[in-house]
């Protein structure tokens, strides 16, 4: 009897307190090409890269960012120039984020 009331109090009060105030652990996958920044509380807490991470559901949120480099790309824009004539110019180039920190 002793023993059912002392691995109550050891054991499981700690695990359902957790569970209560310290949310449900879950995983999230950030593939090779993925970023993201971990929330705890509404603060930024760290920068993650790709890899499994744990996260406590209703205390952290995990924002993914897509790392991948886009391609930008501007043809045939046409402009006036000061003296009246025309120019036709075309712009092309690419980005990629290499802070998640700072890109969100």
């Amino acid at each position: 009897m002793v023993a059912n009331y002392i691995f109550w109090l050891v054991i499981l009060a700690p695990l359902v307190a957790l569970r209560i105030f310290g949310g449900r652990p879950a995983f999230f996958n950030l593939l090779e090409y993925q970023s993201g920044v971990l929330y705890r509380r509404g603060l930024p807490v760290r920068a993650v890269g790709s890899g499994r991470h744990m996260i406590y559901l209703g205390i952290d949120k995990l924002m993914i960012l897509d790392t991948r480099p886009i391609q930008v790309s501007y043809e045939d824009q046409c402009v006036s120039l000061s003296d009246g004539s025309s120019a036709v110019y075309n712009i092309s180039g690419s980005a990629r984020v290499q802070d998640a920190w700072k890109a969100i």
